[in-house]
C-alpha cells in the first residue's frame, strides 16, 4: 500500500499556494494635505476616545487553548512546538499549516545531530497530546489542521537521517511516527471495569486523528482501525458495561467516517490480490471470514453497525447515533468508489 496524497493535495491546494496578505490601512491625514493645528488636536482627542473604547473590550480568547497541555511540558522544545501548533489552530490565514510546518522544521536539530531523534519523538508526543484534546469532528481548524501540518511537513526537505537502525528521509517519511503510534496505542477499554469518561473521550479523539491520517494518506496504520472495528463489531459485548460498549462503537465509527473510502479501496484491492496481514488483524468470534481487509468483512461491519443503530435494548443513544453515522459514511464511501470505477 503506497501513500497517496492526492486527496490531501486537493484539500490543501489553496493553503499551499496562497500566503497571508498584509493590507495597509490609510491614515487619517495625507502627505499632500497635512492637518492644521486645530485638526491635530481633534485627531488626538479622537485617538484617545478610540483607545478608551478599545480598552473596555475584553481580549478575545483563543478558540483552541493548549495551556493545560503546556503545564505538563515545562521544557523545550515541547513548549515551542505547542506554541506553533496553537498558532496554527487559531489562525484564519491561508497557509497557516504550511507556516507551522516550516516553524517545526526550523526547530529540528541538524540531521547530523545526536538530538534529532529526541526532537522528533517530542514532536510526535506533543502532536498526539493535542489530537487527544481536540473533538473528533473538528476539521479546520482542529484535527484537520493537525493532519494538514503533517502533510506540509512532508514537503520540507531536510535530508537523510539514521534512526532506530533505519534510514529515513526527513521529512518525507515522517520518521518514527509509525513507531510512535505503535508504542502509544493502548486500548483503555477493559471488560472488568467501567471506562472513565475522560479516558473514553481522549481515546475516541486519538482514533479519529489516526483515522484522519490514514484517510488523508499521511499514515499507513490501517491495522489500528481493523483492531477497533473488530473489538466493537466482531465480539459479543452483551455482558459489558454500556459505557464501554458506547466507547467501542464510537471509536469504531471514527474509522469508517474518516478513512472509510481508503479502507474500502484497500478491501477491493485485496479481493483482487490478497495481502499477507499476519495474525495482527485476525477476525473476531462473530465474523466467519479471513483476516485483513476484504469486501466481505466490510459488509459485515456495515450490517453490524446497522444492527447497533436499532438496538435500543443493548445500546444507549450515544452508541446508536455513532452507528447510524458510520452506516451513512460507509454508504457514501461505496457510492464514491462506484462513481470512480465507472
Amino acid at each position: 500500500m503506497e501513500n497517496d496524497h492526492k486527496t490531501v493535495e486537493e484539500g490543501l491546494e489553496e493553503d499551499v499556494t496562497r500566503r497571508p496578505k498584509i493590507e495597509l490601512e490609510s491614515g487619517l491625514g495625507s502627505a499632500d494635505a497635512p492637518p492644521q493645528p486645530n485638526e491635530t488636536a481633534q485627531i488626538s482627542l479622537k485617538e484617545e476616545d478610540s483607545i478608551a473604547v478599545k480598552s473596555e473590550k475584553p481580549t478575545p480568547q483563543s478558540k483552541f487553548d493548549l495551556s493545560d497541555i503546556k503545564t505538563t511540558s515545562l521544557t523545550e522544545p515541547g513548549i515551542s512546538i505547542l506554541n506553533i501548533i496553537e498558532n496554527a489552530l487559531n489562525s484564519t490565514s491561508p497557509g497557516s499549516a504550511s507556516i507551522a510546518a516550516q516553524g517545526l522544521d526550523l526547530l529540528c536539530p541538524s540531521t547530523k545531530s545526536t538530538e534529532v531523534g529526541d526532537y522528533i519523538w517530542v514532536l510526535w508526543t506533543m502532536l498526539l497530546e493535542v489530537a487527544q484534546a481536540l473533538p473528533p469532528d473538528s476539521d479546520k481548524p482542529g484535527q484537520g489542521t493537525l493532519v494538514a501540518i503533517l502533510f506540509e511537513l512532508q514537503q520540507c526537505a531536510k535530508g537523510d537521517v539514521s534512526l532506530w537502525g533505519s534510514e529515513w528521509r526527513l521529512w518525507r517519511d515522517l520518521p518514527l511516527l509509525s513507531n510512535f503510534m505503535d508504542e502509544t496505542w493502548t486500548d483503555p477499554v477493559r471488560n472488568d471495569e467501567i471506562l472513565e469518561q475522560e479516558s473514553a473521550r481522549m481515546w475516541r479523539n486519538q482514533n479519529a486523528f489516526a483515522a484522519r491520517c490514514v484517510g488523508a494518506g499521511v499514515g499507513e496504520w490501517a491495522h489500528f482501525g481493523i483492531w477497533q472495528l473488530r473489538a466493537a463489531l466482531e465480539e459479543d459485548r452483551a455482558a459489558e458495561q454500556s459505557e464501554n460498549r458506547e466507547c467501542l462503537i464510537q471509536v469504531a465509527s471514527e474509522w469508517v467516517i474518516h478513512s472509510g473510502p481508503r479502507l474500502l479501496q484497500w478491501a477491493e484491492d485485496e479481493d483482487k490480490e490478497p495481502f499477507d496481514w499476519g495474525t495482527d488483524v485476525a477476525a473476531g468470534s462473530l465474523f466467519q471470514g479471513s483476516p485483513g481487509l476484504s469486501l466481505r468483512r466490510w459488509k459485515f461491519w456495515k450490517d453490524r453497525f446497522n444492527e447497533v443503530s436499532k438496538d435500543t435494548a443493548l445500546c444507549n443513544e450515544g452508541a446508536r447515533v455513532a452507528a447510524r453515522e458510520a452506516v451513512e459514511s460507509m454508504v457514501e464511501a461505496e457510492t464514491r468508489l462506484g462513481n470512480e470505477s465507472t
